[in-house]
């Protein structure tokens, strides 16, 4: 949620710095195509380490348009990351994967164009593993590193306005709602699994780190998402 707060803020900061500087309505001008890329994915929590993306977005017609994005995960090792806020011994490393999502976008101008105000319905993958060293409560406590394997599934329906300026450049500010269906398993054994524990005063304590590493399990919880992009129109 504190992560979400602070995208929120500088959202609403963006769109008031957009709105100035861009000098017209969003939708003054119809983006054909254009291409984007997402800057807060450097910025997300450890449980999503950063990412780089890059997204096309074509109008089918009228006010219709769809948009398709692909991420990757930076190469990311024990040496280069740390879980911020938590004890420095437990890293993560070797980061491999991969997201893309795919969306429609029905803009809500009068004109036909595909910028502006619109609501969307937007299908998310991700497919996303990772070396986390923890804590093992067994007699005696030990540290292991293992391996977890993340499968991520989200659909959003998502509220958001394309200002697209005559030079070219644009900025697609958006939040939404819906689900995030998650599976994770891991390299550990089931009694490790069983003797894995989180915030407690043990030295080994890896901290709350743990709700998003722990292995073995499936959730279906809400979903909140915000975020923004920026991008070039090759319509003008």
């Amino acid at each position: 949620m504190r992560c979400f707060r602070m995208k929120t803020k500088l959202l609403i900061l963006l769109l008031f710095i957009a709105r100035i500087g861009w000098g017209q309505e969003p939708q003054d001008i119809d983006n054909k195509i254009s291409i984007e890329i997402p800057p807060l994915a450097t910025l997300n929590p450890i449980y999503n380490t950063p990412s780089y993306g890059l997204g096309v977005e074509a109008k089918i017609k009228e006010n219709i348009a769809i948009y398709v994005e692909g991420n990757g995960y930076f190469p990311l090792t024990s040496n280069t990351f740390l879980a911020s806020g938590y004890n420095e011994q437990y890293r993560l490393s070797d980061v491999r994967g991969y997201c893309v999502r795919a969306e429609i976008k029905f803009y809500l101008n009068k004109q036909g164009f595909t910028s502006g105000y619109y609501l969307s319905a937007e299908g998310f993958y991700k497919n996303q593993s990772f070396n986390w060293q923890d804590s093992i409560h067994l007699t005696p406590a030990y540290l292991t590193t293992f391996r977890d394997y993340k499968t991520v599934y989200c659909f959003n329906l998502k509220y958001g306005c394309v200002f697209a300026h005559k030079s070219g450049i644009l900025v697609d500010f958006y939040v939404g709602l819906g689900v995030r269906i998650r599976e994770v398993s891991s390299t550990l054994n089931p009694q490790e699994v069983a003797a894995l524990k989180y915030s407690d005063d043990n030295q080994y304590n890896s901290g709350g780190i743990g709700d998003m590493t722990n292995p073995n399990g499936h959730t279906v919880l809400p979903n909140i998402t915000a975020g923004f992009r920026i991008g070039y129109s090759f319509s003008q």
